[in-house]
């Protein structure tokens, strides 16, 4: 078993087909590290030619993937590390991992990143978004230990997720009073279009997702730079990673329409047994009428009634409350922070707990001034 460091754009022909080949049969399924979305993004974003894969291989096989790009800091922690957060918003970034390769494909993948041949290579790396109970996330572990580098949970915070149960049941995502009032809005807002809501699968569609990127290029998402088209090459490597997943018929853009005219678009890729949702936009001129809350209720019945995956994940940011409330079930997902290089490295790996600690004690007290600060300077009260 060898473990090597190559960049993306480089990989042949024959390394491509074994990477789709483990991340058919990965131990847990992750469609935003397999190759049809890597390579895209490696072709397309401004940082593509930076993108490498740390690879584990045994007689051709591929037993392990993992994209890496280096990063100038991790959040207030100004180093620079390798990071698996090749793309923006990604919410998701556990390796794929063959399952009866376990630690020692980890273990084997982690020395590989350790004995990269550029020594200029930061010796932290950052896996961010693992799921935590997962089996992969435990072999890191487990492999870090054996090779003594120190390990530290960067964040850790639980993602929206549905299941569903044995009986073909899901778990009741809105209570009986909300569900009333969002039929209701659902009713005025077809009133004010002159048609009936109606939800459609455009996966086959070629334009489907250049409408998704103008309704997402009209909202909010804009103005604080979410949207795609606000990165040079960002919409271009999302039309590609969509072209191949649904030439797989692995894509599903869910459009809710009033006749002829979208009010929501959401995108969900499907792996294994499971959807993975990793986009959502809609109409905000019709924000009163609440249409993308609209769409995701009705996606959950697409879920339940025209697929029969186990699972719809939902790729999204810590403490996401509107998600939370709408999709009842968890998954809770980790970063891991590991000191791969020297002594430096791993000591400030080892001071990061404290770090973190000091950091959150200094925002607590300037808040605490701000708050005395305030208070001082309002008047006093008048007793009447």
């Amino acid at each position: 078993m060898k473990g090597r460091v190559v960049p993306v754009r480089s990989l042949a022909e024959h390394e491509l087909a074994s990477w789709s080949a483990l991340a058919r049969r990965s131990a847990e399924a992750n469609p935003l590290n397999e190759r049809g979305v890597v390579l895209a993004a490696a072709r397309h974003q401004t940082n593509g030619a930076d993108l490498q894969l740390a690879l584990v291989e045994e007689r051709g096989s591929m037993l392990a993937a993992l994209p890496v790009v280096r990063a100038p800091r991790l959040g207030n922690i100004v180093v620079p590390v390798l990071t698996t957060n090749i793309r923006r918003m990604t919410y998701l970034g556990t390796p794929l991992v063959d399952p009866d390769a376990g630690v020692t494909a980890a273990t084997t993948l982690l020395r590989s990143l350790r004995g990269r041949t550029c020594p200029k290579d930061p010796g932290i790396l950052v896996v961010q978004w693992l799921a935590e109970d997962g089996p992969v996330a435990g072999w890191l572990r487990a492999a870090a230990e054996s090779l003594r580098c120190p390990v530290f949970v960067y964040e850790d915070f639980e993602q929206p997720f549905l299941e569903r149960h044995a009986d073909g049941t899901l778990t009741e995502s809105t209570s009986k009073r909300h569900r009333k009032d969002y039929e209701r809005r659902a009713r005025r807002m077809s009133e004010e279009l002159g048609a009936r809501l109606e939800l459609v699968d455009r996966a086959d569609d070629p334009g489907a997702v250049t409408d998704f990127l103008a309704m997402e290029a009209a909202g909010y998402k804009t103005g604080n730079g979410v949207a795609m088209v606000t990165q040079d090459g960002e919409p271009a490597y999302f039309a590609e990673m969509c072209r191949t997943f649904a030439g797989d018929g692995r894509l599903h853009v869910l459009e809710l329409r009033a006749g002829s005219r979208p009010v929501a678009m959401q995108i969900s890729l499907r792996a294994a047994d499971t959807l993975f949702l990793i986009k959502v936009a809609h109409d905000e001129s019709l924000g009163r009428y609440d249409p993308g809350i609209q769409l995701h209720l009705r996606a959950v019945e697409f879920f339940r009634d025209r697929t029969d995956a186990a699972g719809l994940r939902v790729c999204t940011f810590a403490d996401n409350e509107l998600l939370l409330r709408l999709y009842p079930d968890r998954r809770r997902v980790c970063t891991l922070v590991v000191g791969l290089g020297g002594p430096v490295d791993r000591a400030l790996v080892r001071t990061l707990p404290a770090a973190r600690s000091l950091s959150r004690g200094v925002r607590r007290g300037f808040a605490d001034r701000r708050r005395v600060s305030t208070d001082r300077r309002r008047p006093p009260a008048v007793r009447r």
